[in-house]
């Protein structure tokens, strides 16, 4: 770049030597800057506006130009002139370059000539000769402006990689094509004065230089130092994006109208959230019109037109808080300031706007009230701070006061250092140094604060420069993961049971494999032994016993499991039924000294308090825990004997159940009610069972507001058990005393119910199952009943169409149409014939989805013939 004190006499010298040995330079200048500058050309006076008379260009000399363009470099400086300096260097390097091309005919300038243009020339220029680049010509501008004297040198030799090392390979392909290069603001570091390389900005413009033949022999290079113009224009470019952050992501609503009418033209989210109930454009009265008729149109309109500021404080504002909503009264802090264009002239307004409602509304109440709503207004859960490279805050939020004891408003302007002092800021500098670097990463730690210690995530974000790739600073987050860390302890805690859990439902899997296999085993064994044509009627009545046994003992696995998921669902239905106490202990005693009896051991029953005659419960549950509780002790007891003693408190029923079995390890009472668990794999394996009934009897006595729980054991000993769980007792109730009671212990005679008789009874049976067709077949023709079958729900609504039946057992699951898809047919036929849903679906809740349907009744498989017979008899038709 010339230096304002350039010498007058040393340009006019180079002028004059170009325009003595280049006379057709003139006219290409001329040409070049009127290509430029047409203004300068049609208006000879255009230039007073730079403190300089001019004459219209085109009769200008090469001096005259020359000082020209001298002049106009010197003038212009500032970052909105960079454009001129690079039009006036194009003209100027234009006309050298035709000079050049010029200069390759006979007789034109000799090299001499060409070493007095360079040396003289008021700008940075050199020419390098050869592949190695030496520098043969260098002028002082350009001397001056590297700090050093390269002459005779290669480029390579005065010039390290860290300094030019990109302008080399640009050197080198000007020299091997033939083709110039013209670079603007290329990167280029320099020392200083006291060594230190400094980073600057150049443009640069390489052409080749060719000897008489016309080969390239070396490159004429001109430099143009623009490292003012670069930093000014990122130095605007963070401004702006300052501004643009603080106007996007202020808590205050902005917006800018233009012209008279108030046109909309711009605002951040915040204002838009204002107006949730429109769509921000066009005119004023458009945009927002329920501010029409309110003080802000008109006051805007004064700011336009006046370019007097308004600042109001609390003003009022009537606007809907949601779309299609009431208006209600908002109290707003606005300022409107004019903005004018670059000529000075109002161009609109810019309306600035602070919700302060929860402020007005605060002050209204009692202070209490206030001081609330500023706490929940300033409350931010995370500190966030800005700092520069130098470590030094440039921004923290109001947290920081919170955490440190401080006015938020100390830290700003410090360095790290000083706030959290020297030692503390050595321990933690290595992480910064690391985000300076331009890396982003996270990491927790404790951290004492003014309230206690704290485990906070903490995250550096360093803020890149996306042209320099350097780094202005860092963002900085710290959140307090107190609490979360105690859940992740808890979690890794959860894992290591869910995997204990996983591990032991595989054991269930294999344990319950083995519990459905073993009565299969015989129900199938004996079934076949059955087939035998010479089995005598002793024989044959055992095996059907032993087959009933088994059967039952699958189906009790079956319940326990779904009883199981009801309850850990929250679907389990309690019933609250009338029901007598000492008749449901007796008939569970009877039951239990009959295994007891299987057993080997003794089982007593009694009572120590008074027991009321009647309960309000639900005696299924009631039996189910009993017999979960005492059944477990007497299998785990192999000799001694089993002693239940119960009464009554309050509303809660009390049992307690001591044995003089194998007892239980404290390692094996972690896993005693966990569902799929049993005191360890010998005892499954010894013993069997599939490891429900301890936890289904826990979760049944607390869905009836008690518990169940161990309450002594020693290994080979004994343990005692307690359970209980709440009943309703009626006021009229008569109460037993304990020595009144016995528990009758003798089962009592197995009695084959008559079979009913249901003769005349159509009925149609609509069910996929070959089998279930044959037993229900056997089973109601035995009965007298006229069977008819159909084998899926297509063939069973036309059969049900076509004939008439008493009632129709319609299966749930079934090809081609299933069972609520065959009642819908009927339905919309309006069918009247009683329809019973016939599934081996038994949960509570597909009954409760069968009636919803439209389902006369349900049964449920496998069928119980003496239950099945009674609901059908409810559908027979007289006569």
């Amino acid at each position: 770049m010339v230096e304002s004190s350039t010498s007058g006499k040393v340009q006019n010298a180079w002028l004059a030597q170009v325009r003595a040995q280049i006379p057709a330079a003139s006219e290409i200048l001329n040409q070049e800057l009127c290509r430029f500058f047409p203004m300068f050309c049609e208006d000879p006076n255009a230039a007073a506006e730079h403190g300089v008379h001019r004459a219209r260009l085109k009769n200008y000399s090469v001096q005259d130009l020359a000082l020209e363009y001298t002049l106009l470099r010197e003038c212009l400086s500032d970052q909105a002139t960079a454009t001129v300096h690079r039009a006036i260097d194009a003209a100027a390097l234009t006309a050298v370059q035709h000079f050049l091309n010029e200069r390759q005919k006979p007789g034109d300038l000799s090299r001499s000539q060409l070493y007095d243009f360079i040396v003289q020339a008021p700008d940075p220029m050199v020419r390098l000769s050869g592949p190695e680049h030496v520098f043969t010509i260098v002028n002082k501008p350009y001397m001056d402006f590297v700090g050093r004297d390269p002459l005779g040198m290669k480029v390579r030799d005065a010039f390290t990689v860290e300094e030019a090392g990109d302008f080399f390979a640009l050197l080198d392909g000007v020299y091997e094509t033939g083709t110039p290069f013209t670079g603007r603001e290329l990167p280029l570091k320099l020392p200083d004065k006291s060594g230190v390389l400094q980073q600057h900005y150049i443009n640069v413009d390489y052409y080749p230089s060719r000897d008489a033949k016309g080969n390239v022999d070396g490159v004429l290079a001109f430099h143009h130092l623009v490292t003012d113009q670069v930093n000014l224009r990122q130095s605007v470019k963070l401004e702006r994006h300052k501004l643009g952050a603080i106007f996007d992501k202020s808590p205050a609503a902005m917006a800018l109208w233009v012209g008279e009418e108030l046109v909309f033209e711009k605002s951040n989210p915040q204002f838009q959230n204002t107006f949730p109930q429109h769509k921000l454009e066009g005119r004023f009265e458009d945009a927002v019109p329920e501010l029409k008729a309110q003080p802000f149109f008109e006051l805007l309109r004064n700011v336009f037109r006046t370019g007097v500021p308004f600042a109001g404080q609390e003003m009022l504002a009537k606007i809907p808080r949601y779309p299609g909503g009431p208006l209600e009264d908002r109290y707003y802090d606005f300022t409107y300031v004019q903005v004018t264009d670059p000529e000075g002239k109002p161009y609109g307004v810019f309306d600035h706007a602070v919700d302060v409602t929860d402020r007005v509304m605060a002050r209204k109440r009692i202070a209490d009230s206030e001081h609330l709503l500023q706490l929940t207004a300033n409350a931010i859960p995370a500190l966030i701070a800005y700092m520069d490279k130098d470590l030094r805050y440039r921004f923290v939020n109001d947290a920081h006061e919170t955490w440190f004891g401080k006015p938020a408003s100390l830290f700003v302007g410090k360095k790290v250092s000083d706030v959290v002092g020297e030692r503390a800021f050595n321990a933690i500098k290595p992480r910064f140094e690391k985000a300076l670097r331009g890396e982003t990463f996270e990491f927790e730690e404790r951290v004492e604060f003014v309230n206690g210690p704290r485990q906070v995530h903490v995250s550096y974000s360093p803020d890149i420069d996306t042209r320099t790739g350097e780094v202005r600073g860092i963002v900085s987050l710290v959140q307090d993961v107190s609490q979360a860390k105690i859940f992740a302890d808890e979690l890794k805690d959860a894992k290591v049971s869910a995997e204990a859990a996983n591990e032991a439902k595989s054991s269930f899997l294999a344990n319950m494999s083995h519990e459905i296999r073993t009565p299969l085993g015989a129900i199938i064994g004996f079934v076949d032994l059955m087939k035998d044509p010479d089995i005598t009627w002793k024989d044959f009545s055992g095996y059907i016993g032993v087959v009933e046994r088994n059967a039952e003992q699958l189906l009790r696995i079956i319940n326990d499991i779904l009883d199981l998921a009801k309850v850990e669902a929250g679907r389990m239905v309690l019933e609250e039924i009338r029901c007598s106490l000492p008749e449901l202990l007796s008939d569970f005693a009877s039951l239990m000294a009959f295994r007891a009896k299987e057993n080997g051991i003794e089982f007593s029953l009694e009572a120590t308090s008074p027991l009321p005659e009647t309960i309000v419960a639900d005696p299924t549950r009631i039996r189910q825990i009993l017999s979960n509780v005492v059944g477990n002790a007497i299998k785990f007891t192999p000799r001694g004997s089993v002693n239940v003693t119960l009464f009554i408190e309050g509303t809660q029923l009390f049992v307690r159940v001591r044995d003089t079995g194998r007892g239980i390890s404290s390692e094996q009472v972690k896993g005693l009610f966990q569902p799929f668990m049993q005191a360890d794999s010998t005892t499954t394996r010894r013993f069997g069972g599939t490891g429900l009934g301890l936890a289904l009897t826990k979760r049944l006595a607390r869905s009836m507001g008690g518990d169940f729980v161990l309450t002594e054991s020693a290994l080979d000993k004994g343990s005692t058990f307690d359970v209980w769980f709440q009943v309703r007792i009626p006021d009229d109730v008569r109460v037993v005393e304990p020595q009144q009671l016995q528990f009758s212990t003798a089962m009592p005679p197995k009695v084959t119910p008559a079979l009913r008789r249901l003769d005349g009874m159509k009925v149609l049976v609509v069910d996929d199952s070959e089998d279930n067709q044959a037993l229900l077949g056997i089973m109601l023709e035995r009965a007298g009943v006229t069977v008819e079958f159909a084998s899926d729900g297509q063939e069973g609504v036309e059969k049900a169409l076509a004939s008439e039946h008493d009632v129709v057992l319609m299966d749930i699951q079934m090809p081609k149409m299933d069972g609520y898809q065959a009642l819908e047919h009927l339905q919309r036929r309006d069918f009247k014939t009683p329809v019973i849903a016939l599934t081996a679906h038994a949960m509570k809740e597909e009954q409760e989805k069968a009636t919803i349907n439209g389902f006369s009744d349900f049964a449920t498989k496998p069928i119980q013939r003496e239950i099945f017979m009674k609901l059908l008899e409810r559908y027979k038709t007289s006569g």
